[in-house]
């Protein structure tokens, strides 16, 4: 028998591995605790990268903080780690979710223009990148990659805020570009893999409401809601379309929806 999270399961019993990037973050932690809860086919074993451990995660894989402005050595590190947690132990993901990203004001006389422009490609285009490659090395054929876009400024003009815009259109091309190639002939990553982002507009966070006080927080999205449906997808990829960014709409009653392709 197996142990994990305090209960026995049985060798038989069906495991699935997802492997969440920026997990100890406000989704993060939500996306882990979302894997944890019963409900669906088979039990999730999770591993979590960030730069402090996640305890939801039942494995935490670190990425070091100070080398978060150097892709290379940064990579180094946390590829190394990700295969002697997965692959020195001839296990596969089903899964890997990016959830890494950040958000920042700025136009073209900002006198902070390049530190934000470190900053935004730090928090959202390195890591998807990375999780990208940790995709096309370690997830079994058929797995889900998911990558995190925006529902304002991947698609769309920033004048207000070129750093954050021009990282989400990274993001986008990435998912577009990985989705494109189904059978991973030009992309690297296994074949019949589904490559997806999700681009919501505002989070229901913590940091968020600490924020903007004073917003209608009705169509704010609840960090569970979209854990479940991300979760959903790991489950079962053939609910989304590989190549595609969904925008996240909340309504009223704060019911999630992933709408149509983003165009």
């Amino acid at each position: 028998l197996l142990q994990q999270a305090g209960r026995s399961l049985s060798l038989c019993e069906m495991l699935r591995r997802a492997l969440i990037y920026g997990a100890n973050g406000a989704l993060g932690r939500a996306l882990a605790c979302a894997f944890k809860k019963e409900g669906g086919p088979g039990t999730w074993i999770t591993y979590g990268i960030d730069t402090t451990p996640c305890t939801p995660c039942d494995t935490s894989i670190l990425a070091p903080k100070e080398l978060n402005m150097q892709l290379v050595a940064q990579s180094t590190q946390v590829l190394d780690a990700v295969h002697n947690e997965v692959a020195a132990l001839n296990h596969k993901l089903d899964a890997v979710i990016c959830v890494s990203g950040g958000f920042a004001m700025g136009n073209a006389n900002d006198p902070s223009l390049f530190e934000t422009v470190e900053s935004m490609y730090g928090s959202s285009v390195f890591p998807s990148f990375l999780a990208s490659k940790i995709a096309a090395t370690h997830l079994k054929p058929g797995g889900l990659l998911v990558l995190p876009g925006a529902g304002v400024g991947g698609s769309t003009a920033t004048p207000w805020g070129l750093a954050y815009g021009s990282a989400k259109a990274s993001v986008h091309h990435l998912v577009r570009s990985m989705g494109s190639d189904p059978e991973g002939e030009t992309s690297g990553l296994p074949p019949s893999s589904t490559v997806v982002g999700f681009a919501p507009v505002t989070l229901d966070t913590p940091g968020n409401r600490q924020a903007m006080p004073d917003a209608d927080t009705s169509t704010w999205t609840p960090l569970p809601v979209l854990a479940d449906h991300l979760k959903a997808w790991a489950q079962d990829p053939s609910l989304c379309s590989s190549g595609v960014v969904y925008k996240v709409v909340t309504s009223n009653e704060q019911k999630t929806t992933l709408m149509e392709p983003m165009p």
